[in-house]
């Protein structure tokens, strides 16, 4: 197993990084946070960036479309590009707008994929190699065809049909992965630039926080109050996302806690160029935690705990005396945390709207355990006209049909019974075996927070959600399985 893999031996060292080597990094962050600051403190400059957005007018396309296409300036920052072949080139930059474009509506997540699949295409010419589909790729075959096969018993065929064409981005870009490596120095610029690009993301989002809620007469304080509800039948999360076409809470928040994985990765690495430099980290962390807290995401606040404490026991693990001190530290403080505020920890993580979608979703289960109600049969179950929510006096009267339980493995015992529930499962624990196994802790912290998203929402069941468990799994795979001649196709 190559060294970058396994988990760094690099003692914390933040004095290693030189203004002159890291000019343009530095700077970046300082100057967003300064931007930030500058519109915080002059309070009479406000704009309704909602209408904006709803206008759909040719500026708002435009400004998406420079959101999208400019920060691929950052990758000529990087000497790595200067390096590689025109193909190389061409493959890298139409994967990091992929990965830019699936933060944003589910018609340029496809549109960017076609792009993706057309310059990995032109790279597999150029390089004259292909290797065999992996693992990944063949459980996801199998995801697809046990779905497919489901079809024969649903009690929705046209709706199944739906969700199944919604599911194909799970094969194609899978497939294109498989076929070709990125060695470490791609995987370096790639995770990077995600990292920095995730940067200009979080600083819009809070500049829109701040500049649509003085618009609608909002006190920013009141932000924190972690409702979701907050003035005018306003959700918090449309407020801070108004800028973006995509608008939610959980999914909007994945690629800012991909982030901050990536930098509690690289942060402590020497022999990385243009690597993340402190201040870069120090935003991410904190504007992460903002975004959290006023969008009342529980989700990214509980996942941002949860990287945070893997990345702090991540770069202490060669001091073994602090390590085990740290770690002991941890488990009493969340032992005490629980057992004093047990009531409070309870209600922060339940929904008790989810916990009664569990409980209607059990006992479609029980009724069909073995095969399910077949792909798309869920809906029938999980609305306010079935029977169970009517019975339940304290479930809220206007309450919205839902297409999935807000669970992944919930929703895929339902559609294909035991064997749906086995192969989703098994999908999921095959990262983390490969993490645990190979030491490779940038993949098994994505394991974890993957595994936290499955059993709070369905995002097999939406096109981001697909797109963004897609490429995230088949990048951190990509470069995590070791070359082996025979994987060549001659």
């Amino acid at each position: 197993m190559s060294q970058d893999l396994l988990f760094p031996i690099y003692k914390p060292n933040f004095m290693y990084f030189s203004l002159k080597e890291k000019k343009f990094w530095v700077i970046l962050p300082l100057l967003l946070t300064v931007i930030i600051i500058v519109l915080l403190l002059v309070k009479n400059f406000s704009f309704d960036v909602i209408s904006f957005k709803n206008g759909k007018s040719f500026s708002y396309h435009l400004f998406l479309l420079v959101i999208i296409i400019f920060p691929l300036l950052f990758l000529s920052v990087f000497d790595h590009w200067k390096e590689i072949l025109f193909h190389k080139k061409l493959l890298l930059a139409g994967l990091s707008s992929f990965f830019i474009a699936i933060n944003f509506s589910s018609h340029q997540s496809y549109q960017f994929s076609f792009l993706f699949a057309a310059v990995a295409l032109i790279y597999l010419f150029f390089e004259r190699k292909i290797f065999r589909p992996n693992t990944f790729f063949i459980l996801l075959i199998l995801y697809f065809g046990i779905n497919a096969l489901s079809l024969i018993w649903t009690n929705d065929i046209k709706l199944g049909v739906s969700y199944l064409r919604e599911i194909i981005p799970l094969i194609y870009v899978s497939l294109l992965f498989s076929f070709f490596r990125l060695d470490k120095r791609d995987f370096d610029m790639i995770a990077l630039f995600i990292f920095r690009f995730s940067i200009i993301y979080a600083f819009i989002s809070i500049c829109s926080w701040i500049i649509e809620t003085r618009f609608l007469e909002f006190p920013l304080i009141n932000s924190f109050g972690f409702s979701k509800q907050i003035l005018n039948n306003r959700n918090c999360y449309d407020i801070v996302y108004a800028w973006s076409d995509r608008v939610h809470p959980t999914y909007n928040g994945i690629n800012l806690l991909f982030a901050l994985s990536i930098g509690w990765y690289y942060i402590f690495r020497k022999k990385v160029k243009d690597n993340i430099n402190p201040y870069e980290f120090v935003f991410i962390v904190l504007s992460t935690l903002l975004i959290g807290i006023i969008t009342a995401s529980r989700f990214i606040i509980i996942v941002w705990i949860i990287v945070n404490l893997a990345g702090i026991l991540f770069s202490i693990r060669n001091n073994k005396k602090l390590l085990i001190s740290i770690t002991l530290c941890f488990f009493v403080t969340g032992a005490f945390s629980l057992a004093k505020f047990s009531d409070k920890c309870v209600n922060f993580i339940q929904d008790p709207i989810r916990v009664f979608h569990y409980e209607v979703a059990f006992e479609s289960i029980k009724k069909n355990p073995f095969i399910g109600t077949g792909y798309g049969g869920i809906p029938p179950m999980i609305e306010k006209d079935n029977p169970a929510y009517v019975a339940n006096n304290n479930f809220p009267p206007n309450v919205y049909q839902m297409k999935h339980p807000d669970n992944q493995l919930l929703s895929d015992f339902m559609q294909t019974g035991v064997f749906g529930f086995a192969l989703i499962t098994l999908i999921l624990s095959f990262p983390l075996f490969l993490s645990i196994k190979n030491k490779d802790w940038l993949l098994f912290v994505n394991s974890l927070f993957f595994l936290v998203l499955m059993n709070i929402e369905s995002p097999l069941m939406y096109v981001n959600g697909i797109f963004t468990f897609t490429l995230i799994f088949n990048l951190l795979l990509n470069r995590n399985t070791k070359l082996k001649q025979y994987n060549l196709i001659r």
